[in-house]
């Protein structure tokens, strides 16, 4: 999706595209992608802030 413009990029993540995240080796690559992929779920399974807040304060102090 890299060099659409903004009014395409907004339209295609609207109809719901998303960028493939497979191929993640490492194991913070692979929290990151969880995260992102909790993001993108239905409105019943989607993240809370507070879930984003964790995983992201959880990931982040495993970094130090």
């Amino acid at each position: 999706m890299k060099g659409l413009d903004l009014e395409v990029f907004l339209v295609n993540v609207e109809e719901g595209h998303r960028p493939s995240l497979t191929g993640l080796t490492t194991q913070t690559s692979m929290r990151w992608s969880e995260l992102i992929r909790g993001c993108w779920a239905n409105a019943v399974q989607r993240n809370t802030l507070a879930d984003c807040k964790s995983a992201i304060t959880a990931i982040l102090a495993d970094q130090k």
